[in-house]
Parts: C-alpha cells; structure tokens; sequence
C-alpha cells in the first residue's frame, strides 16, 4: 500500500527498466478489468503474473522504479494519464483491501513518521498534496492515540465512531451524503478510512504526474537512450489502451491500415474527415491545418509514421489544381518542402521536437473553428452547403449504404 513519495534509488539497466514498465503496464491493465476481490487474487496468482514479478511486489525497489518510469511515460498524454491514475488507484485498494491488522498497522505507522521526516525539507514542504497527507496522518491518530486502534476500528467496521479531517478531503463521502460536516471538518467513520486514504493517494499521484511533466519536457530528451526509452513504452502503453483499436473499425483487424488502403476505407470516415480527403484527392492540397488535423485522424486509425509520409508525398509530388481541375502554379509541393513537410508529419507523430502525443481535433474544436471564419476543409465540412457544392454529401451517404449492403450480403453467405 506505498504512497510512492520517494523515487527508488541504485542501479537498474535501462533494459531491465522497459520491461519492468511493460510488465506493470500489462498488470496496471488486467487490474481495470478486475471485478472485485476475488477477481484480483486470481489475477495475482495466475502464472503470467508471478513470472518475472519483481516489480510488482510492494514497496521493492523495483515496484517504485516501474511506478515512476510510469509517471514520466504517461504524464503528457491525457488519456493515458487518466488510465495511471485509476489503475494505480485501484491497485492501492486492492493492496489495503488484502492486508491484515498487523500489515496495516505497520504501513500506517511507517508512512506517518516518513512523511513526518519528508517535510523537513524545503521541496516537500510546498506540496500540497504531501501537507494533506501529513495532516489527514496527524488528525486521524490524534483522534485515538494509536495507528493500531485505528486499524482494529477499521478491521470492525466502526461506523459510530468518527475522525474528523478538512471537508475537502471527503467530497466523495460528502456528496454521496454518507457523513456529517461540522464546523468545515467532516466527520468521517472509522469504516470509511479507505476512501480518504485512496483520496489521498490520488491526489499524491495527481502532483506526481505534474512534476514528472516538467522533468520529462526538459533534462530527459537529452539522452538519446533515456528517449527512446520514454517513447517505446509510451506507444506500448497506447496499444494496450487500444488506442489503434480505431484501425479495426476500419479493417476488421487489430493490424496498422497502409496508405493503399486508405482509399478502400474512407467511406468509413466521419464527414469532418471525409470532406477534406475528397478536397485533397481533387486538388492534391490541404490547408495547413486541415493537413495537420487529417495527419494526426490517420495516425488515430492506425496508419504508420512511414505510412504517413508515403501518403503525403505522392499527393504532394503531384501538380496543384483549382476547383475547375485546371493546374495551378502552387507554391507548395514535396519536392520544393520535402524537408519541412517529414519534420512536421514525424512531429505530429511523436518522433521530433518536444515529442508530444498530439490527439486529432474533436468535432467541437472544428466548429469552433468554423464560427470564427475559418477556411479550413475539416471545418467546413460542418457546412451542409459546402458538401452539396462538390456532391459529396451524396456520394458519402451512397458508398456508406452500398458498403452496408455489401457487409450484410457477406453476413448472409456465411450464416447459409
């Protein structure tokens, strides 16, 4: 049940460190999935889990190396992000859930007196989330005296007897209108620790994730090693979360889509993408923005960064051409930009600069667009007249219904 204040410390080889952060990842997964407690002691005890499950076992050296490698992976991605905070909340339940009075006690008491010592120093001192902990620690052992009494109030599911803490420390127990508030202190019951605690772990996580963020922008990305680290388990970790399951909407597999297949797929696409996918295969150009929201909507279904780049360069080696099908004289080709256009394709994938996760726009970003005079193809898709104008409207609605069609008959077939 570690808070994960301290970083571990010693050596550990870089190797060792990516496949300790892919074990936990995959065992940070099948946690979510758990339903209960018996849930998780089968999954702890399952072959798969014990093999090479040294980073797993609480408060080890390993166990803090792979929590923290974790925070830096995930720190930049809000989705993934999300997933480190829940999962290794979970985790932190289930460990408290599975403890004896003894093993409570111990953890309770140890953790009172390191933060106790952590505060001494300046750094800590101005952590928020650090200051709550002590404190929750100091009013719920001022209240009885003892950890031990409080863990055997715990283990006997006291509900009459109550420790108080600052209100904001309980909203949860506020909300669902399960304790009293008085005086701005809620009166919290004995049988309810864990949920201030799993509170209090959360937001002890939440200001990790932020410090990690800012050591990740900086220091780390000078090391080549260190990066491509960092960046081989960020795109583990995406798989896991299934965040290419977008490409099977489309193929019918869990497999990267090519740029051959694009074509075949694109009656699959929502309007906002579809529009300005026409617009480019008609006139082989993008609006800057509209070619950046499209790059990073094909990196979502799980097209390649080589894939990406084949793509863009034959669209862009080709000549520019108005709305007539008459040849301009662009300025803008791959063979006068090929430099620029690579560097920012790689970009949007993750793979230059400051090597960040960039999400293809939301719906509600794109309007937002559009209401504020914007010329870009993705926005104005959300224009109904636009569609008419090229009739892409109708040739959407007619390859959806005949893919539809074609899908069923294929359905029949098989079930005959």
């Amino acid at each position: 049940m570690a808070f994960y204040i301290k970083p571990a410390d010693g050596v550990i080889s870089l190797s060792n460190l990516e496949r300790f952060g892919k074990k936990r990842l995959i065992f940070l997964l099948a946690i979510l999935r758990c339903d209960g407690t018996e849930n998780f002691k089968r999954l702890i005890s399952k072959l798969e889990t014990t093999l090479d499950s040294d980073c797993l076992i609480e408060g080890s050296k390993r166990d803090r190396a792979s929590h923290f490698l974790l925070r830096l992976v995930c720190c930049e991605d809000v989705e993934m992000k999300d997933f480190l905070l829940r999962a290794e909340t979970e985790l932190f339940c289930y460990r408290f859930s599975n403890m004896n009075t003894s093993e409570l006690t111990h953890i309770l008491k140890s953790t009172h007196k390191f933060v106790s010592s952590c505060l001494g120093f300046q750094s800590c001192a101005k952590d928020e989330a650090l200051c709550d902990l002590y404190m929750t620690f100091e009013m719920i052992y001022a209240s009885v005296g003892s950890w031990k009494t409080v863990v055997k109030k715990y283990m006997k599911d006291c509900t009459r007897e109550t420790f108080q803490i600052p209100f904001q420390l309980a909203l949860s127990l506020i909300a669902s209108r399960q304790i009293l508030v008085t005086k701005g202190l809620a009166q919290v019951p004995f049988s309810k620790l864990h949920v201030i605690l799993s509170y209090l772990f959360r937001s002890v996580l939440c200001k990790g994730l932020e410090k990690a963020g800012t050591i990740s922008s900086t220091s780390l990305y000078n090391e080549k090693r260190t990066s491509d680290l960092l960046h081989n388990l960020r795109i583990f970790c995406q798989r896991l979360l299934g965040k290419t399951q977008t490409a099977a909407l489309f193929t019918g597999q869990e497999t990267a889509i090519t740029c051959d297949e694009i074509k075949q797929e694109a009656y699959l696409f929502p309007p906002c993408m579809y529009y300005p996918y026409r617009v480019l295969l008609q006139r082989h150009r993008l609006r800057h923005h509209s070619r950046i929201q499209f790059t990073l909507f094909l990196k979502e279904v799980g097209l390649p960064v080589t894939e990406a780049l084949t793509f863009w360069k034959d669209e862009y080696s080709l000549p520019e051409v108005d709305k007539s099908g008459k040849e301009i004289n662009g300025e803008r080709s791959w063979q006068k930009d090929k430099k620029r256009y690579t560097y920012n394709i790689r970009h949007l994938y993750g793979l230059e600069g400051s090597r960040i996760d960039y999400k293809a726009h939301s719906c509600k970003f794109l309007q937002i667009l559009l209401e504020a005079g914007t010329r870009e193809e993705a926005s104005l898709a959300y224009q109904s007249r636009k569609l008419t104008e090229v009739s892409l409207l109708d040739s959407y609605l007619s390859s959806m219904i005949m893919n539809c069609q074609f899908a069923t008959t294929l359905l029949l077939d098989d079930i005959h």
